[in-house]
């Protein structure tokens, strides 16, 4: 299942180098066995963000995202569920960032 991403500067340049290095490997692998003899397995291609590391994650919502402006709270489908996994998060967290994270989450939900 996926996740609701920040997508920012940061997570394109993140992007753009996996494909960059991607590409590099797939170029190279080309000229070592041939061009008809390499094929790309997307399905193995990933792209780790590591920007997005530190950022506080519920579900599969990073909280950043929830609470910037250009969040649309009318057209957010799961709320119901994603309150309870906030409120457990809240109840939880160890972290008084984390909890006021949730609280204010929660708010604006």
């Amino acid at each position: 299942e996926g996740c609701e991403m920040i997508w920012n500067s940061l997570c394109r340049a993140d992007l753009s180098e996996a494909l960059k290095r991607e590409i590099a490997g797939f170029d190279a692998a080309r000229k070592r066995y041939g061009a008809s003899l390499v094929t790309w397995n997307y399905g193995e291609f990933s792209v780790k963000y590591p920007t997005l590391e530190g950022q506080i994650k519920v579900g599969r919502y990073y909280i950043l995202f929830i609470l910037s402006d250009d969040f649309d709270v009318k057209s957010f489908q799961g709320a119901f569920k994603f309150l309870g996994q906030l409120y457990h998060t809240f109840l939880t967290g160890r972290s008084c960032h984390v909890r006021s994270a949730c609280l204010r989450c929660m708010t604006k939900l």
